[in-house]
């Protein structure tokens, strides 16, 4: 529950996605974009993704996400319910 580097590791997943990483404060502080599942687990590497600034909070989005909604390292995230 504190912001840290956390790594997603995309085993199982059947397309590619848009992951977004996000501070407390909701801002963007790292993303990448169209990553590809991992086809094995020996393919751990090359397929386990980590942001590279503290994040408390991150998305997994359908790739063309960020494209589509224009996600960029200003954007902010707003959370209206739990």
């Amino acid at each position: 529950d504190k912001p840290d580097l956390y790594s997603m590791w995309l085993l199982n997943i059947g397309y590619n996605l848009d992951l977004i990483w996000f501070d407390e404060n909701g801002d963007v502080v790292y993303m990448v974009k169209d990553v590809p599942p991992c086809k094995s687990t020996f393919d751990m590497a090359d397929c386990t993704y980590k942001n590279t600034e503290p994040a408390k909070y991150v998305i997994a989005a359908t790739s063309g996400f960020i494209d589509k909604h224009r996600v960029n390292k200003d954007s902010r995230m707003s959370i209206t319910s739990i």
